[in-house]
């Protein structure tokens, strides 16, 4: 078990209040337990320094052989901020933007792919998913 869980990707989720912790909840209903995770939810009292206290606790966590993904919920808020010190380490990428479908690929797929493919491929899945579905869906009605 403990081979596996350092073939894994560690993932760190930084975001504002509790929206990190209820994403990750909805994937771990989906696919379930999920090792190698830490949640950081910053709230109005975090300062930046409060902040990136918790992001390097979390990543000396879940940073392994294969590194860590850190995404957080929106550039230029503190949850991304925080992540700054960290920018120039070999082994930990950022992204931001954070969404279910994003997610829910990556864990899928951080126990066979390598850290920077990865990243491509959740920043694909993550521009993929953002759909104007209104228009989609009158599409298909104009179609019948």
């Amino acid at each position: 078990m403990k081979e596996q869980k350092n073939k894994l990707i560690g993932i760190i989720i930084i975001t504002h209040y509790n929206f990190g912790k209820e994403l990750f909840s909805v994937v771990e209903e989906i696919i379930g337990v999920q090792e190698k995770v830490e949640v950081i939810s910053l709230f109005c009292n975090d300062n930046l320094d409060t902040a990136r206290e918790k992001l390097k606790k979390a990543k000396e966590k879940v940073c392994g052989q294969k590194g860590a993904l850190v995404f957080v919920d929106m550039f230029g808020g503190t949850p991304c901020n925080a992540c700054f010190p960290f920018i120039q380490e070999d082994k930990l990428e950022i992204i931001s933007g954070v969404n279910l479908p994003m997610l829910l690929k990556t864990f899928s797929l951080r126990s066979n792919m390598e850290l920077s493919l990865l990243v491509k491929e959740i920043c694909r899945k993550g521009k993929e998913s953002i759909i104007d579905t209104k228009n989609v869906f009158l599409e298909r009605l104009n179609k019948k």
